[in-house]
């Protein structure tokens, strides 16, 4: 299985399109990601205390490295199998 770096700019645009009132399908649409890891990123976000009615601007560079070490594959030194 090959791994794919989570990009920044992805998980941004996820959270902000879910802030901003979009559903999953619509959001992960928008962004280019799969359905599923919009949802991953948004439960990651809520288990960092992201709340549905919150302003856009909670959506900041902490939320977003604590959403990316979430959802971030394990690898102890930073690198897949080769």
């Amino acid at each position: 299985m090959a791994f794919r770096e989570v990009d920044v700019i992805e998980v941004r645009e996820v959270l902000r399109g879910w802030l901003d009132g979009g559903g999953l399908r619509t959001v992960a649409e928008r962004a280019g990601v799969d359905r599923k890891t919009a949802r991953r990123h948004v439960e990651a976000a809520q288990g960092a205390g992201l709340v549905k009615g919150a302003p856009l601007t909670a959506v900041t560079d902490e939320l977003i490295g604590a959403v990316v070490k979430q959802v971030r594959p394990v690898r102890p030194d930073g690198h897949g199998p080769a």
